[in-house]
Parts: C-alpha cells; structure tokens; sequence
C-alpha cells in the first residue's frame, strides 16, 4: 500500500491434480494508484494506474521421458491520461514544470467521447513439450500465441489549447512455433539446432 491510494496485491496457489503427473498453478495480481496529477481543464486526475492480469499454469508429466507446460496468460490496463507538458508554454494557473498541474484539452470528447486515457487488452498462451530421447539428447516444441488490443487518447502539445489531440487504436495478432533439437556432447560441450515460424497480422 502507498499514498494515492497506491495498492498492489499478487497471490499464488499451486496444487497437484495427479501425484507425480500433473499439477496446476494460478495466480492472480492487482495494482491501482489514483492520478497524482491535476488536470486544470476539467479537474479530473492524471497519471493513474490501474492494471488486473492472471496466469494459469498446467505441468503434466504422462511418461518418465515427456512433459508438458501449459501457460495462460490475462491482462487488462485502464489507466488515467498522461500529464504531458509544454515546456514553453504555460498552462493558466499552472507552470512548465512536469511535477505541476497539468491542462490538457479533450476537445469536449474525443471518439465517441472517450476520456483521456488507456484502455487494453493482452491475452496469451505458450505451450512447451519436451521429449527427453536419451540421457544426451532432447527435443522441445514451443507454442505461442498472443492477441492485444488498446485504444489510448492523449494531448500530446502540452497545453489546453484545441491544437491536437490523439487517438491511438492497435490491435495485434502473433502466432509462433519452434522444434529444437538438444545436444551434450560430453560436460564441455552443449549444443541445439531447429527451426522455428512466426506469424503477425496487426494494425495501428
């Protein structure tokens, strides 16, 4: 805990579903603090945080020489606008200085009236199998994938006048795979070779 109501929590429980076969683990993190920065326009808050993300893990273990891990990843982020500043001009009542108020203009609502701020989404998983063919050599196959989507709005020139203002929308999609082949050729001497594909389709 901290001032602006600063809080940041994680807790963790792993647990067996199959004795010496397969477990899980989930976890879970939360932190907020509200913005510490004034925006004189409206009065409303800068610099907050506000961020929620989970993770599943599965571990199975079907024979003494294969195994499997399975990671599921969740996050959101809707965070206060960024407080930037002119350092030229000088917001009315405020200064240049970045540690006071800000004003910055929302044209009275930009698309569809969002406020000035983030808002994103962040979803992934990975899959990672690794068969142990003998004592010196291993095979691993490793799985991605990851979708995101954010749309920010921000007053980039620092001052409340209706100037410029804004709207980043992003989305992104990732696909990937990789086989590689493990080697130890004696204590000294450690190796891998593979290949691997990798996939995207975004827009910003």
């Amino acid at each position: 805990a901290g001032d602006y109501d600063y809080f940041r929590a994680t807790v963790a429980l792993n647990a067996p579903i199959v004795q010496d076969m397969a477990a899980v683990r989930v976890a879970y993190a939360r932190r907020e603090r509200d913005g510490f920065t004034t925006n004189l326009t409206d009065g409303s808050k800068l610099n907050g945080a506000d961020t929620e993300a989970a993770r599943v893990s599965l571990r199975v273990d079907p024979t003494k020489n294969l195994r499997f891990d399975l990671i599921l990843n969740h996050q959101t982020d809707e965070n206060d606008g960024t407080s930037f500043k002119s350092q030229t001009f000088a917001p009315t009542g405020g200064t240049t200085s970045p540690f006071t108020p800000a004003a910055l203009n929302t044209f009275g609502g930009f698309e569809g009236g969002r406020p000035i701020g983030l808002e994103r989404r962040v979803e992934s998983g990975t899959l990672i199998g690794t068969l142990d063919v003998s004592e010196q050599v291993s095979l691993t196959s490793t799985t991605g994938y990851r979708y995101f989507e954010s749309f920010e709005t921000f007053d980039p020139d620092g001052f409340q006048y209706p100037v410029t203002i804004f709207g980043e929308d992003a989305k992104g999609l990732q696909w990937s795979q990789e086989l590689r082949l493990n080697f130890e050729a004696g204590s000294r001497v450690t190796g891998f070779v593979g290949g691997s594909w990798f996939y995207e389709d975004g827009r910003q």
